[in-house]
């Protein structure tokens, strides 16, 4: 018996699905469906009644199932305890980032954890959320720290705050007397992907505002949009942070807030430099 074949057993109890339980930990239908039949082979026994709808257990397998879950605890305390037994954690690390440094304090945060894990080698990248997320799952990146609320099986994700966002304007738009209304439902607009948390917060301020305005362009990166406001291209939904400067003015509304989370592949939660940076991050904020 392996730890693994308990983990996918877990994983089939939970899901109800074989094809659930393999999304959740990245491997094929074939492969979890291998784990369980070397299991009930090893010792003899049926641990599902399987179906075309899914899976349920037997017997047999809902008397198993508390002994599953205990060993694969007691595994994990194994692991934790060996990890915090160790003189230093060491490593490479990448983290990846769509929120502005200013709206979330990442230098304080890449300092503390140069102090508390020198050993620790890190790599700073920046992206747009939705990529970021993907490099997670790929494992081109380690960590994440997006804009959104995430919610997927295969991916861990932590709420660390809310970032304050703004309507940035050209300010060479705006002169004595402007009407800023009739400016941002006629004057183009920078949006975003589709699958960017700042899509729904535009379409609900248009609606609030009651506007249609014309879409200049698409662009992800967030860098991009405040330089393009900046040049005067056009309006965009920017970070507030972001949105500090001369060439720029916010339009005074209701605060819009964007959710931002921190976000790791769920498989790689025990690792030891997952959870030293995680806690870190979460100690911080």
């Amino acid at each position: 018996m392996k730890l693994h074949q308990l983990r996918t057993l877990v994983a089939v109890i939970e899901h109800g699905s074989v094809t659930a339980a393999a999304r959740q930990l990245a491997l094929a239908p074939s492969t979890v469906s291998a784990h369980l039949t070397a299991l009930e082979r090893e010792f003899g026994i049926v641990l599902f009644e399987r179906s075309h709808t899914g899976v349920m257990l037997t017997g047999t397998g809902r008397c198993l199932e508390p002994y599953a879950r205990q060993t694969l605890q007691a595994a994990s305390d194994f692991v934790n305890e060996a990890a915090s037994r160790r003189a230093r954690i060491a490593g490479r690390l990448s983290l990846a980032c769509s929120v502005d440094e200013d709206s979330f304090g990442l230098a304080q945060i890449v300092a503390r954890l140069g102090q508390a894990h020198p050993d620790i080698q890190l790599r700073l990248s920046r992206g747009e959320s939705a990529r970021i997320v993907e490099q997670i799952r790929h494992q081109e990146a380690d960590l994440g720290i997006v804009y959104g609320e995430i919610d997927a099986s295969d991916i861990c994700a932590h709420h660390l705050g809310q970032a304050e966002l703004t309507i940035a304007l050209p300010a060479s738009w705006l002169s004595a007397g402007a009407d800023t209304l009739e400016i941002i439902s006629r004057r183009p607009w920078i949006q975003t992907g589709e699958d960017c948390p700042f899509q729904m917060l535009s379409r609900c301020f248009y609606a609030a505002q009651k506007i249609d305005p014309p879409i200049l362009m698409r662009v992800d990166d967030n860098r991009t949009r405040r330089q393009l406001v900046i040049g005067g291209m056009g309006i965009s939904l920017l970070d507030r942070h972001e949105a500090n400067h001369p060439a720029i003015v916010n339009l005074a509304t209701e605060p819009l807030r964007c959710e931002l989370s921190l976000v790791y592949q769920a498989h790689r939660q025990f690792q030891p430099i997952i959870q030293a940076a995680r806690d870190l991050i979460l100690q911080a904020v």
